[in-house]
């Protein structure tokens, strides 16, 4: 399973100056060029022009501007050059606090060869979200931030192109220091009823809680056992709650966003299903939930038009059974309403109630823990929550000029119809089925309308069903 925060190469950076002709060191640095009361062998480096957390354009809602379009360095911030042989230098803000262009000293001795900078908030070092020893920086993105955003932002670390330093050389300019290498998330949950002291975010791939960077631009990543952040919230008032995340450059497998209430009620939400989502770093990229009054409040079963229902906090109720059936793992298999190739129609005894959609069946099958169930039928049960709903296996029966059989019993797939439709190729709209299978740990979507010379061939699926808060 891919991991999420998997990672990609750095890109190429702006170019940094440092134009010397001669090889460091071989001769004794001059007194009047030493740095007074350090090390003849130091060397100060101005770095003019950084923009720390750029603005950001907000795009279709999913992105938020931070930081202010020109930053400034402040006490204690450090630069690090590190040799591919794993030689780190360390220099430290000397001049320069409160404006964008700031000097930094060194007092290690500085060897000939060439070198990569990077920047490093105080902040992040003293918090111990950054450390670096023998050429390797480590982000510890174990607990990222906190509730609020300022909080979040001292992860911010920057990264700069290869340095050359020479002999004799005492000081060097540096430009463009300035690529961002941690992005951040925010979640937001809406909810007047309850307070939501906790949020977190997880992965059905696992997360990367400490990514390490070498000197050569490795980097590696090493996954938590339960794939799971939490934060503290912050109360931003109103009843709207705040989580920031620093993640480090994309996503791999489907990322899920989770708020815990007061009770310890938990309702997640599915954030992103893609199979790569990438995050640009510098950015706050933002998702806002809401949690009705009913959804918090509402308890674990219930009924809705005689039907039963399942609060498992995720963003709909599940039907507990199958249409046309009342046991958990069976469906009726003699669905009649699914006709002329899957055009079906909700019964009018189940009113308010629908097919789910991909992205409703995608929650469910992530953010849910999965058993799978052998006996007389198989079936898998979703937990979350606290509840439960299951599925057995089966839930497709195969036409075949008017005549078939249904699939099902032990070793099968799951099937149910979502609420999405394809033109088949006789103008007629096949409704999309989900398919969860290997033992219930693949998600899947098709259809099937194919003739051949001979024969008519189509589907009819079981239904389960969803209804809204």
């Amino acid at each position: 399973m891919k991991k999420i925060f998997a990672i990609a190469s750095l890109a190429c950076l702006a170019t940094l100056l440092s134009g010397c002709s001669h090889e460091l060191l071989e001769e004794p640095v001059p007194e009047k060029e030493a740095i007074s009361g350090k090390d003849a062998n130091a060397i100060t480096l101005t770095i003019s022009a950084v923009t720390k957390n750029p603005q950001v354009a907000s795009s279709t809602g999913t992105k938020i501007s931070f930081g202010s379009a020109d930053a400034t360095w402040e006490t204690g911030d450090k630069i690090y050059l590190i040799k591919s042989d794993g030689t780190t230098i360390t220099l430290t803000l000397s001049d320069g606090a409160g404006t964008t262009s700031g000097t930094f000293t060194s007092i290690d001795p500085v060897s000939a060869g060439t070198y990569i900078p990077y920047a490093v908030s105080a902040t992040s070092l003293s918090k111990g979200y950054v450390s670096v020893s023998s050429g390797v920086i480590t982000l510890n993105l174990a607990n990222p931030g906190g509730g609020t955003l300022a909080e979040a932002l001292e992860h911010d670390i920057l990264k700069g192109t290869a340095i050359t330093l020479t002999k004799g050389q005492t000081s060097a300019s540096v430009g463009g220091l300035n690529i961002h290498i941690l992005s951040f998330l925010r979640f937001r949950f809406s909810c007047a009823s309850k307070a939501i002291p906790t949020i977190g975010m997880n992965s059905t791939g696992g997360i990367n809680k400490v990514v390490t960077i070498a000197a050569n631009g490795t980097v590696t990543g090493s996954d938590s056992s339960t794939g799971v952040f939490e934060v503290t919230s912050s109360d931003d008032g109103a009843g709207v709650y705040s989580g920031y995340f620093a993640i480090y450059d994309k996503t791999t497998v489907s990322l899920l966003a989770h708020a815990t209430d007061e009770d310890g009620g938990m309702y997640t939400r599915l954030v992103s299903a893609k199979d790569v989502a990438d995050y640009d770093a510098g950015k706050v990229y933002g998702k806002t939930y809401t949690l009705s009054d009913a959804m918090v409040t509402s308890a674990s079963e219930g009924t809705l038009s005689e039907q039963t229902w399942e609060n498992l906090g995720l963003s709909v109720k599940w039907a507990k059974f199958n249409y046309g059936s009342t046991d958990e793992y069976s469906y009726d298999r003699n669905v009649g309403n699914c006709i002329d190739r899957g055009e079906c129609n909700i019964p009018s005894d189940w009113a308010n109630w629908r097919f789910p959609t991909r992205a409703e069946v995608q929650e469910l099958f992530y953010a849910s823990q999965r058993t799978w169930i052998t006996g007389s039928n198989n079936g898998v049960k979703f937990n979350s929550n606290g509840n439960y709903v299951a599925m057995g296996a089966g839930g497709r029966y195969r036409c075949n000029d008017g005549s078939g059989s249904w699939e099902y019993g032990v070793g099968s797939d799951v099937y149910f119809y979502i609420d999405e439709g394809v033109s088949s190729s006789y103008s007629h709209t096949v409704r999309v089925w989900a398919i969860i299978g290997s033992s219930g740990n693949s998600l899947g979507f098709g259809s099937t309308n194919a003739e051949d010379r001979n024969h008519y061939y189509w589907n009819d699926v079981a239904m389960r069903l969803v209804c809204d808060y």
